[in-house]
């Protein structure tokens, strides 16, 4: 499994001890693109879209709340959102889920 398919979850600060450091995350990141052949390119785009897709999950689908965590512009997000078919359905998706529960 690639490393970018981590399960969904949320930061507790108070379990740092148990967690794996910055450093460690990446080397494994690292390690699994050299092992299986994945360029540069690539894997920069499977991160910045398993990214994507946390922020709009934490943000029920709302694209400026998920630029806030990602410390980016949303018309920036927008544009990567509407560029990619699963970014998009996912953002719908959530939306709709959200307004349901509403």
């Amino acid at each position: 499994a690639s490393p970018l398919e981590l399960p969904h979850t949320t930061h507790d600060s108070t379990q740092d001890d148990d967690a794996p450091d910055d450093d460690d995350a990446e080397r494994r990141i690292a390690s699994w693109a050299i092992e299986t052949g994945v360029g540069l390119p690539d894997l920069k785009k499977r991160l910045e879209t398993a990214l994507i897709r946390e922020a709009l999950v934490l943000a029920d689908g709302n694209v400026t709340h998920a630029a806030r965590l990602l410390d980016m512009k949303r018309p920036r997000l927008s544009q990567l959102i509407n560029a990619s078919p699963e970014l998009e359905a996912l953002k719908t998706r959530l939306a709709r889920q959200q307004a349901e529960s509403q």
